[in-house]
């Protein structure tokens, strides 16, 4: 079984490596969602960066990340950083809202806090999606963790949550059905060089 994964994802290519997201995006759609997960986490920041300028003009709508229904879709993520890497999205409906929270490890929980967010289309790039830590959900949806203030700091619940999540917004584009990548910015702000950070989200099929 191992070999088989790896002779499966060694079929899909690096993002450095090629000039056209469609040799990455057909194997991503013909490999198990394990795999997929198991490519993106072999992904540092720099063939993430390729990546996202190889999705620039893919689609995706702030549906893709929900059921119908209220139920939780719970996304693995893997971010560009040297460490604490990796994470999960959770996201649902709830009532006119899709709202979701990262689920990390205690660690990660303790410094950031759940970091409760508001999903919604691109206001300002048709074909992409904001995952808009700006905004507060309307109500607690009854699996997540107690609504906290992503501004707060020093909270026992997230000491630097207003570092780790105050102002900002992850954008994010389609790689293939089942990844997507992203990129976190303050708005409000004058971005530097390489100002943010990347990261991807396997979306479940079930």
């Amino acid at each position: 079984m191992s070999q088989e994964l790896s002779l499966t994802q060694s079929a899909i290519p690096m993002p450095t490596r090629i000039n056209t997201l469609e040799e990455i995006a057909q194997g991503l759609n013909a490999s198990e969602l394990s795999m997929q997960v198991n490519w993106t986490r072999g992904l540092n920041f720099k063939e993430m960066e390729a990546l996202w300028g190889l999705c620039r003009h893919t689609h995706i709508h702030s549906g893709a990340f929900v059921k119908e229904d209220a139920s939780v879709v719970i996304c693995e993520g893997k971010n560009g950083l040297p460490v604490l890497t990796e994470f999960q999205k959770r996201f649902s409906r709830l009532g006119d809202q899709i709202v979701g929270y990262n689920h990390n490890n205690w660690l990660q929980a303790w410094l950031g806090g759940p970091g409760h967010f508001v999903v919604h289309d691109s206001p300002r790039v048709d074909g992409e999606v904001w995952i808009n830590y700006l905004l507060t959900p309307h109500e607690r949806h009854p699996d997540y963790p107690a609504l906290l203030n992503n501004n707060v700091l020093f909270h026992p619940r997230g000491l630097f949550a207003r570092w780790v999540y105050g102002g900002m917004v992850d954008v994010i584009r389609r790689v293939s059905e089942n990844v997507v990548i992203g990129y976190s910015i303050r708005p409000d702000e004058t971005p530097g060089p390489n100002e943010g950070m990347y990261f991807t989200l396997v979306i479940p099929n079930d």
